[in-house]
């Protein structure tokens, strides 16, 4: 009879971390069960807005009212819907509105080699609109 070698010498049993016993344990997360866990999480933040916005409405309750415009921005964030804050030079808008230089010396090039009575065309073979044709 062999004598008595203490736990684990022979054929070491490894006993799984925590972080192993939870992945065994929950559903496989894969691209399906993340849509339906983001869907879920929206419907929730949804339900919470309409209740908190039926307090506000029922209380004039201004917190509530402030908790549903956060809501609302949660949500409208989930959906891809982000605010814009765009802000418009003055300049840049009016810069933006004349023809660029390109077109200004194509005007000008056009308008001293197409004869009179000739649509000009843009290089492309399509006839300008009157509306941009250069004056002679």
């Amino acid at each position: 009879m062999r004598p008595f070698s203490g736990p684990g010498k022979r054929g070491k049993a490894r006993t799984p971390c925590p972080e192993e016993i939870i992945d065994r344990m929950l559903p496989v997360f894969d691209a399906a069960s993340q849509l339906r866990a983001y869907k879920r999480e929206l419907r929730r933040l949804e339900d919470l807005s309409g209740e908190f916005f039926a307090i506000a409405k029922r209380d004039k309750n201004h917190e509530s009212g402030h908790l549903v415009a956060r809501l609302n921005e949660r949500i409208c964030a989930m959906r891809g819907f982000s605010p814009v804050n765009v802000r418009m030079d003055p300049l840049t808008v009016e810069v933006a509105q004349q023809p660029s230089r390109h077109e200004r010396i194509r005007a000008a090039i056009m308008a001293l080699t197409s004869p009179s009575g000739q649509q000009p065309d843009d290089g492309n073979g399509q006839s300008v609109p009157p509306d941009t044709e250069p004056s002679h």
